[in-house]
Formats: structure tokens, C-alpha cells, sequence
């Protein structure tokens, strides 16, 4: 997989800045979205990473990984304003539940506590099966994880994830 320079540059950014504001509570970050996909569009893609926390996010971690999207969205570069990005922690990742916030980036906004929806059920079988690692201290996943949620009428439903991530394709941290 090659990436467009600005695009590598801003995630070298982005993982150098992130491992400093959560440090040994950080133990993946990820490619996901049309980078992960193979449909990324240089002119109108944004860039979608998920950052895997140990524990969740305090809000000292918080203010500091805060600070660093602002900073990083002031880089000359075309996709720092494009960024889109999650934080969420092990636990939640294994076990999803709809009503819980985790910190959160959009386009051109800044970060927030956001609710992921039923749409991050999605989300994490993206990851789980076309994730680009980034940075892996340990597998946030395991392999025949069962993900369960309440779907909008309080109905239990679940996801088996049977299938690792992929293996990694071009690390940007060396």
C-alpha cells in the first residue's frame, strides 16, 4: 500500500502526537475508512483512523489529545483539516453499547465525546477485517469475539468477529 506523502506525513504526525498524549494506555491505531478499503480518492477522501486505548480516555488524555488535533490542523497539509478519527478503548471495542461516548473528530471540528451509534458495529468489522495497522502493541481484538448491542427497539443482538486483522501492510512508525 503507498500512501500520498501529505496523507503519511499527517499520520506520522498524528502517531507521534497521539503515543505522547495517552503513552503505555495507547496499544493500537489503525487505518480504517477508504484508506483501509482501497477506495481512497486523493481530491475528496478524508482520513479515518481509530486509536485503540487501553483504558478509556481520562480527562487529562483527553485535553491533551485535544490540543494535539488542534495543532494538527493547522499543518500545511491538505488532509490535516480531513482527519476523522475515534478513540476507543479495548473494552469498548469488545463489547459494544449504544448510549456510551467516546472521544471523537470530524472533519474540521474538534474533538468531542460523541456517541457511536449502531453504525460503529460497522465500523469495527471494517477494522477488524481491512484495518491498517499503524501501531500494534497488542491486538485490540481477538480472534471469535462476540460484539453484542441493543439495536433501537432494546433488542440484544450480536456480531461474531471470526477472522484476525489483516496483517500489516505498510507501518508508518519505524
Amino acid at each position: 500500500m503507498q500512501l500520498l506523502p501529505n496523507v503519511t506525513q499527517l499520520l506520522e504526525a498524528l502517531l507521534d502526537g497521539v503515543q505522547e498524549g495517552l503513552g503505555d494506555n495507547l496499544v493500537g491505531l489503525y487505518l480504517r475508512g477508504s484508506l483501509a478499503m482501497g477506495d481512497f480518492l486523493p481530491a475528496t477522501s478524508d482520513v479515518d483512523v481509530l486509536a485503540v486505548p487501553e483504558r478509556p480516555i481520562s480527562d487529562a488524555e483527553f485535553s491533551r489529545l485535544s490540543a494535539l488535533h488542534a495543532q494538527l490542523a493547522t499543518l500545511p497539509n491538505a488532509y490535516a483539516r480531513r482527519l476523522e478519527m475515534a478513540y476507543i478503548d479495548r473494552g469498548a471495542l469488545v463489547r459494544f453499547a449504544l448510549g456510551r461516548s467516546q472521544p471523537s473528530l470530524s472533519q474540521g471540528e474538534d474533538m468531542r465525546w460523541d456517541e457511536h451509534r449502531d453504525r460503529w458495529v460497522l465500523q469495527r468489522w471494517v477494522v477488524r477485517e481491512r484495518g491498517v495497522p499503524l501501531l500494534v502493541r497488542s491486538l485490540p481484538l481477538n480472534h471469535g469475539v462476540v460484539t453484542s448491542f441493543l439495536d433501537p427497539d432494546g433488542n440484544k443482538l450480536e456480531v461474531l468477529y471470526a477472522a484476525p486483522l489483516s496483517g500489516p501492510i505498510d507501518y508508518v512508525h519505524h
